[in-house]
């Protein structure tokens, strides 16, 4: 299991349909493995603007049979979110 973080750090406007395709992707099934994420306690409202505004980081954990399916299952949530929005910062917890 790897835990990834995605951070809104430089977003100013959280555009509308972004949670719903967080949420897609939280439960996402790819041939490497599988994603599994919940809703945070508090997102702000689509559409609006954001600034001085705490956004919580949305986690994701992933699982697969082999680490190296982890990391191209990494690289497939980094695309993802990048399609999503290109502001966001997808941070990944290191191996432990």
């Amino acid at each position: 299991m790897k835990v990834v973080k995605i951070k809104f750090d430089n977003i100013k406007c959280i555009s509308k349909g972004t949670y719903k395709k967080i949420d897609e992707l939280k439960q996402s099934k790819t041939e490497f493995g599988y994603c599994k994420g919940y809703k945070p306690d508090f997102r702000p409202i689509e559409s609006n603007p954001v600034e001085n505004v705490t956004i919580p980081d949305e986690k994701i954990y992933l699982f697969s049979d082999s680490r190296e399916n982890i990391l191209k299952l990494s690289e497939y949530l980094s695309e993802k979110a990048n399609e999503i929005d290109s502001d966001l910062v997808v941070e990944f917890i290191p191996f432990t």
